[in-house]
């Protein structure tokens, strides 16, 4: 993500303002990803919340999938999730 700061502004990630909240659900296909490609922001994002030990589960209503099937995807276009947020 390509954040522009203003001069004298303080350095910012953007994902500031939801710092209160402590746990995090969100859906996987059409909010992480479309297909097989990663929507904008959706890695920085994940990158985030693992680095700042944010716990976080990703859904989807695909049943086909194991949470290991669903892991190797996203890991190969390119999103580091852990199977257990699956």
């Amino acid at each position: 993500m390509i954040n522009t700061i203003p001069s004298g502004a303080p350095a910012t990630t953007g994902f500031e303002a939801i710092e209160p909240i402590e746990a995090y659900l969100m859906d996987m296909d059409g909010v992480l990803v479309r297909g097989a490609q990663v929507i904008p922001g959706a890695a920085d994002f994940i990158a985030w919340l693992r680095a700042q030990d944010r716990r976080f589960l990703i859904l989807t209503n695909s049943s086909v999938y194991t949470p290991r099937d669903l892991q190797a995807r996203l890991a190969h276009i390119g999103l580091d999730v852990p199977a257990e947020a699956l």
